[in-house]
């Protein structure tokens, strides 16, 4: 059967056997860019064509088909652009599975040893696993990077008492990963009962951290020792470890700005908005009201903050069955973070793992949020000991901490205090003025009071003097103003009439001067009686002005009652700052450099 020419005498292709243009293409093997070339050119020609024969048939039927094939045009490329949108989706799924089977191998591949020690490091650490199960060099050197497969060697020659292997296996985790590796044996020695070891493992800890790279549960850690989880031979090391700390900020000038303005930043979030209800005359008639705004907040929050960190010491309290808790999330975390090494990887398996999920839509897959398997970013020691200081209930640590925190940074809170101190009394104002802005007469009045401007440095008597001058000068020249207007309205009234009398004569002189009469006397009297409007209005304001300028004065003198309150009471709370004196670490034989064998006590 011959295929039905088209309106355009276009006949299809014999082997497309009633297929869309786009299914044609796809069979021939035409890539999906080439195809959307191919579909643009033949939609132009088409174009052209329809045109032509729209010029050369301007028949109602010729334009009906040309109508229909415009339809059918525009049918086709709607069902190509779909064809191409379900082909590049398809496209993004298979290639984001390609990737999925390549990272996942990968990472079978390089880390597969890592996942391994993982659970073995896990179920060692809760008991689900016997020691001896991990008692294989292959392990440590099956991973040669990864400082928990070491750690798991030495965990495991310990209990087995191969104090050769234990040994090599711990000499290899500390130069992997020391503060890792000694918080690790610490929590696992605690919870196996060996007090002695765990303790000489915390010291190490305490001794290998990077001050500038502290992990998230470093002040947990911090906490658990200082109430009692390592007994108080953690708590003396505590003690001493926040004393080095102290002294080694105070070698680091970049720290202790950092400190400086953690501090400073307090004392601003805790300022009063505006004081302005407080003072309301004050804060309306005197343009210095925005320093002394600032000047009040300020020092009365300064007394806030010292009276919120002027914390008395407190015990130390007993140890519980909640840090037991504690340390063994910490615990499994650290046995399940995953290498610097491993993250790229895990990221890069996760994004394609989305493209697959959302069936190959880019834009949905990126805005869907990535796991993030490196958790919480590290932080400078600065960091961590001010936001324990500040806010300690963010981190979820106990007052005790907070304690120490507040003692080793003291000096920069101090100093931080000082400089707050002197920023706002240096915006003191010398000179405090009064801008009284005085009322407008009404008309008929063209001219105006002025603005009177006085300074609080003067005596109110003679403040009070000066702005009853003020009224009663421009008052007078107010009035004579008014007066010379009133004069100036007669005397051209006497013209008119004069001007009358000499052009038409005594009789219509007499009529100007009757008329003139009449419309001089209402204006006087007009005049008259607003200029006692007038005269009252001001005498009003005049006195409004003063009882302003008054209360004005009242606050100006509270003000300062209420700023030397708030410094007096402020300089009395300096020595309550300080809950607690750190002595200067010096290490105890507990603390000094062992080896590994001394580290270790027997099973």
């Amino acid at each position: 059967m011959r295929p039905t020419p088209s309106p355009l005498g276009i006949a299809p292709p014999a082997d497309s056997q009633g297929l869309g243009l786009a299914s044609v293409l796809s069979t021939a093997g035409v890539p999906g860019g080439r195809q959307a070339q191919l579909l643009d050119s033949l939609a132009v020609r088409l174009e052209e064509q329809i045109d032509l024969l729209s010029s050369r048939v301007p028949s109602k039927q010729s334009s009906a088909q040309v109508g229909r094939v415009r339809t059918e045009l525009q049918q086709l490329r709607e069902e190509f652009l779909e064809f191409a949108r379900r082909a590049e989706l398809t496209a993004n799924v298979q290639r984001a599975e390609i990737r999925i089977a390549q990272f996942s191998e990968q990472i079978d591949r390089e880390f597969g040893r890592y996942r391994e020690t993982r659970r073995m490091a896990a179920a060692m650490a809760h008991g689900r696993l016997s020691p001896e199960a991990a008692l294989d060099e292959d392990v440590m050197t099956g991973a040669p990077r990864y400082w928990l497969a070491a750690a798991t060697v030495a965990l495991s020659a310990w209990a087995a008492d191969d104090r050769a292997l234990r040994d090599r296996a711990t000499e290899e985790a500390v130069s992997r990963s020391a503060d890792r590796s000694s918080l690790y044996f610490a929590l696992v020695l605690r919870r196996r009962g060996r007090q002695a070891a765990a303790l000489r493992w915390l010291a190490s800890y305490l001794r290998c951290l990077d001050l500038s790279a502290l992990g998230h549960d470093f002040p947990v850690v911090l906490d658990a020792v200082y109430r009692g989880a390592f007994g108080v031979g953690g708590i003396e090391l505590l003690h001493g470890a926040f004393g080095q700390w102290r002294e080694t900020l105070r070698g680091d000038k970049e720290a202790q700005s950092r400190l400086i303005h953690a501090w400073q930043q307090e004392c601003e979030s805790v300022r009063a908005l505006s004081l302005s209800t407080e003072f309301p005359n004050l804060s309306a008639v005197s343009p210095q009201w925005p320093a002394l705004d600032g000047v009040l907040s300020s020092a009365r929050a300064k007394r806030v903050v010292i009276d919120t960190y002027a914390v008395p010491r407190g015990s130390v309290p007993a140890s519980s069955g909640r840090l037991d808790a504690v340390l063994d999330e910490v615990l499994e975390r650290l046995v399940s973070e995953y290498t610097a090494e491993e993250l790229p990887l895990l990221r890069a398996l996760d994004v394609n793992r989305s493209v697959v999920e959302h069936d190959g839509d880019l834009n949905a897959a990126a805005r869907l949020p990535v796991a993030d398997h490196a958790g919480a970013p590290p932080q400078r020691l600065e960091t961590i000991l001010a936001a324990v200081a500040l806010n300690p209930a963010a981190l979820d640590v106990s007052s005790g901490v907070q304690q120490l925190a507040l003692t080793t940074c003291l000096e920069w809170f101090e100093e931080a205090r000082d400089r707050f101190e002197r920023e706002y009394r240096t915006a003191v104002p010398a000179e405090v003025q009064v801008k009284l802005e005085l009322t407008r007469p009404p008309q008929p009045a063209a001219s105006t009071i002025p603005d009177w401007t006085g300074s609080f440095t003067s005596p109110q008597a003679e403040l009070e003097h000066a702005l009853s001058e003020h009224w009663d000068r421009h008052g007078h020249e107010l009035m004579a103003s008014s007066a010379r207007r009133l004069k100036a309205l007669l005397v051209l009234l006497a013209v008119l009439v004069v001007a009358i009398l000499f052009v038409f004569g005594w009789a219509a002189g007499v009529i100007a001067l009757a008329a003139a009469s009449v419309v001089g006397t209402v204006t006087s009297v007009t005049v008259r009686r607003r200029c006692g409007s007038v005269r009252e209005l001001l005498s009003r304001s005049k006195e409004k002005s003063i009882r302003q300028l008054r209360a004005a004065a009242a606050e100006l003198t509270d003000w300062w009652t209420e700023f030397r309150a708030a410094e007096s009471a402020a300089g009395g709370a300096r020595p309550s700052v300080e809950p607690l004196t750190l002595p200067v670490h010096r290490p105890s034989p507990a603390e000094r450099p062992a080896t590994a064998a001394e580290t270790w006590y027997a099973p």
